[in-house]
């Protein structure tokens, strides 16, 4: 187990608070605060996000050709400008979800996964993800 202020690994963690916040901490961090009485902790499902895959531009250029589409005719039937197709397909501009799904409808292909919390947190621990990637906007 580790340490949720200093990270140490440890045996045994000790609920407290500290300046408001509960902590499962280490021996030497839990005179930091005052202890919390502990309860039972319960599970809480896994959340999870969608993500758009990767060689997104790729996949729909190939499903673009294939079905003998130009981009002004898909821009059109997905509801986006020209211009803006273009910078998906060359991945110069990122693919919003729902953009994705009409496209994912239209072309047969899949640009959407799902994404699972427990990778999401893998991918911070290695520096892979910024909190720009698991922010929600509402909109």
């Amino acid at each position: 187990m580790e340490c949720e202020l200093c990270g140490r690994k440890t045996d045994k963690l000790y609920t407290v608070r500290i300046e408001g916040a509960v902590l499962r901490v280490c021996e030497r961090c839990a005179g930091l605060g005052e202890p919390v009485k502990e309860r039972k902790r319960r599970i809480v499902r896994e959340e999870k996000w969608e993500e758009v895959v990767e060689g997104y531009g790729r996949r729909i250029r190939e499903a673009r050709v294939q079905r003998g589409l130009n981009l002004k005719d898909l821009a059109s039937r997905i509801g986006v400008k020209e211009s803006f197709l273009k910078k998906v397909e060359h991945e110069e501009a990122p693919l919003p979800i729902d953009v994705a799904k009409r496209l994912e409808r239209l072309l047969g292909i899949v640009l959407v996964e799902e994404v699972e919390e427990e990778r999401v947190s893998t991918e911070i621990k290695r520096g892979r993800v910024t909190l720009g990637d698991v922010i929600r906007v509402k909109g």
